[in-house]
């Protein structure tokens, strides 16, 4: 077995907790970027650390061991979860490329058995996101009058945090005296927006409104 470098500490939650695991917050274990790392060929035995970083900062690590023949094999994934060892095996196989220029690398979930691009880590188990019947997605969590609102008025709704990226620190409006492409995607997407009136948002919002408390401009 190899060192365990990845630790994972769980907080306590309430006996029967009332909102789901994220995908968008899970660790994320992906051919891609072990590909990049190359750990993902045919006809290796490589053994290795994977690390996560967010901006930059290191916030954790995995030990893994890759073998492979031509077009299937294996990965160990082996790390420590609320200070309990945990190593297991994850199959690897391949299908053909539709460019005709070589193969396209898969995990075979150990728990599902279906194949996929992306492991997720939740409740210490790197698997496959449908091992994982109550996760969701953030947009998911959302109500469904805001993702009605969001898919139809788009950043009308989330403009706050357009103005947010404009005034971050250190964001850079001008260079030699004019504007930015970064800065102007922003306004022009703020400006349209903007554009849209308040009435025709309104007039949506209020279809999702229980008659006795629609709004009001």
């Amino acid at each position: 077995m190899l060192a365990s470098s990845l630790i994972i500490k769980v907080i306590p939650m309430a006996r029967n907790p009332t909102f789901p695991s994220l995908y968008d917050n899970a660790l994320q274990l992906s051919i891609t970027s072990l590909k990049n790392d190359n750990f993902i060929q045919s006809n290796i035995h490589r053994k290795g650390v994977s690390n996560w970083t967010i901006k930059g900062k290191h916030i954790a690590s995995i030990n893994i061991e890759v073998k492979t023949a031509d077009a299937y094999g294996y990965i160990i994934l082996d790390y420590s979860f609320n200070d309990k060892p945990i190593s297991y095996k994850v199959g690897l196989t391949t299908i053909k490329s539709n460019l005709g220029n070589g193969l396209i690398w898969y995990f075979v979930c150990p728990k599902t058995n279906k194949r996929c691009r992306i492991l997720y880590q939740i409740k210490g188990m790197f698997l496959h996101r449908e091992a994982f019947p109550n996760a969701m997605y953030y947009t998911q969590t959302r109500c469904k009058l805001m993702r009605h609102l969001e898919t139809k008025f788009g950043d009308m709704v989330g403009i706050h945090r357009l103005y947010d990226k404009i005034h971050q620190k250190h964001f850079k409006k001008y260079y030699n005296g004019k504007p930015t492409k970064r800065y102007k995607k922003l306004m022009e997407r703020i400006n349209k927006a903007q554009s849209i009136p308040y009435d025709v948002y309104f007039r949506e919002f209020n279809k999702y409104i229980p008659s006795g408390v629609k709004s009001k401009m």
